[in-house]
């Protein structure tokens, strides 16, 4: 799963390149979206652990454990025989071999024909006269199904700085229960 690829490279890294609060966050919703539930409670346990003032980890804790309590799982269970990862796919959504072709295009393993490649190239995007004095570059990875890589738009202070301004003006959506005719926040979406 890449969000614990990201966890294990943060963890070793003396200077995190990343908020492990976030990818743990990330990771047990994940986890909670394939039905791994249990495993999803404990991240968010220790995500609480680590900041009992995270927005969500509380809240999370308890949802988790409710749809446990509804599958029948007992309070002291919650925790304990943890089965093994669920990560089934949808074979609805797509062929076998559509996704097999489709990840190892992502890991770049499919060798591109040469004469494909030729008409691959890079350039300074300066268009507008704001990108004369700053322009980045544009990558033509794919021509058909157009693929396009940027480079240099933001520096990574000031992604930082943008994720800083804007997770705080962030708040869960309110969804409407169809059964209980409440409405309440929805613990996968989020609004302005």
């Amino acid at each position: 799963m890449w969000m614990q690829e990201a966890r294990e490279r943060v963890e070793k890294e003396t200077i995190p390149t990343a908020n492990l609060q976030d990818i743990i966050d990330y990771l047990a919703f994940s986890l909670y979206e394939q039905g791994n539930l249990k495993r999803a409670l404990l991240l968010t346990d220790e995500l609480y652990r680590m900041n009992p003032d995270h927005p969500r980890a509380e809240g999370n804790v308890r949802e988790y454990e409710d749809l446990l309590k509804k599958e029948g799982v007992q309070h002291i269970d919650m925790r304990r025989n943890i089965p093994p990862i669920n990560n089934a796919r949808d074979e609805d959504d797509w062929g076998e071999d559509e996704t097999l072709i489709y990840e190892a295009l992502c890991r770049q393993e499919v060798p591109v024909d040469t004469k494909v490649q030729s008409r691959l190239y890079c350039y300074y995007k300066m268009d507008r006269p704001y990108l004369r004095l700053a322009p980045f570059k544009v990558e033509i990875v794919r021509q058909n199904s157009l693929i396009v890589l940027f480079y240099d738009i933001i520096s990574d202070e000031e992604a930082r700085i943008i994720q800083m301004l804007a997770v705080p003006k962030l708040k869960r959506c309110m969804l409407l229960n169809l059964i209980t005719g409440k409405s309440g926040p929805a613990s996968f979406l989020i609004a302005k």
